[in-house]
């Protein structure tokens, strides 16, 4: 059985729902100094909870001006304003995960769980209690440190990011 056909089993049955976005050039580097980008909207009544995530990064150029601090992730708010984030997130730090993954000479694909980030098998953080569930947005996050947007890259690049979750009625 192929990945493709599992995932059209869990989704066809009704398991998980998916919901698929695909950034230009433009907006990946801006994501890095905006912060956000909507993935999943909210709904009153709804939770929606993600599991995992697969980003695929199509490279025709190269991405520069990558902070030590930067992180990709995705997260939900929670009470009080805190985050929820969905595993651990592609991390610059000393690692150079982020760079290896935007930077790398060819395309890349990233796998974010609640258990273990496939792509820098990190220890994940999880949901908690105090999620705020009602009506909230599942977003991708970008944060460049102080170096703001991103450069470089060529305006064919893309980052498709499909995220799986699931919902529940409250």
């Amino acid at each position: 059985m192929t990945y493709q056909e599992i995932v059209d089993i869990v989704t066809a049955n009704g398991l998980m729902k998916k919901a698929t976005v695909t950034l230009t050039d433009a907006q990946i580097k801006s994501l890095f100094n905006e912060g956000q980008f909507v993935l999943v909207a909210g709904e009153s009544g709804k939770m929606k909870i993600p599991v995992y995530s697969i980003l695929r990064f199509n490279n025709l150029g190269n991405y520069t001006n990558i902070d030590p601090s930067a992180i990709l992730y995705i997260a939900q708010f929670g009470l009080g304003g805190g985050l929820f984030p969905l595993g651990e997130g592609i991390r610059q730090s000393s690692s150079g995960s982020l760079s290896y993954f935007l930077a790398g000479s060819d395309s890349r694909i990233a796998i974010m769980s609640q258990g273990k980030n496939i792509f820098n098998n990190q220890i994940q953080a999880t949901l908690g209690e105090t999620l705020d569930s009602d009506g909230t947005d599942i977003k991708l996050y970008g944060s460049n440190g102080i170096l703001g947007d991103l450069t470089g890259g060529n305006a064919a690049n893309t980052l498709t990011v499909t995220i799986f979750y699931t919902v529940v009625d409250l």
